[in-house]
C-alpha cells in the first residue's frame, strides 16, 4: 500500500521535473541547416556533426554540441535525424 505522502511527493517530482532530450543531427547542408536551426529554437538539445565543422558553426555559436562522428552523435541522443 502506498501511503498518499509518497504519492503526493511523485506527483509533484514529475510536474517540476523538466525532461531533457538529446536531439542529433547529422548533416548541416541546404536542407539541414534550417531543419537543425528549428530543432535548436524548439528548445532540444542539439547535438551535431557535419563533414565540414564550418557547416555547423552558427549552431555551435548558439549552443549545440559537436560531435566528430556520426556515431559518437548516435551514442549521445535519444533521437537522430
Amino acid at each position: 500500500m502506498i501511503h498518499f505522502h509518497i504519492l503526493f511527493q511523485f506527483l509533484v517530482s514529475i510536474q517540476i521535473c523538466e525532461v531533457v532530450i538529446n536531439v542529433g543531427f547529422i548533416g548541416i547542408g541546404q536542407m539541414g541547416q534550417y531543419m537543425s536551426k528549428r530543432i535548436f529554437d524548439a528548445g532540444y538539445n542539439l547535438i551535431v556533426h557535419d563533414l565540414k565543422k564550418e557547416a555547423a558553426n552558427h549552431l555551435l555559436e548558439k549552443g549545440a554540441q559537436w560531435r566528430n562522428t556520426p556515431r559518437e552523435v548516435a551514442e549521445s541522443c535519444q533521437i537522430v535525424r
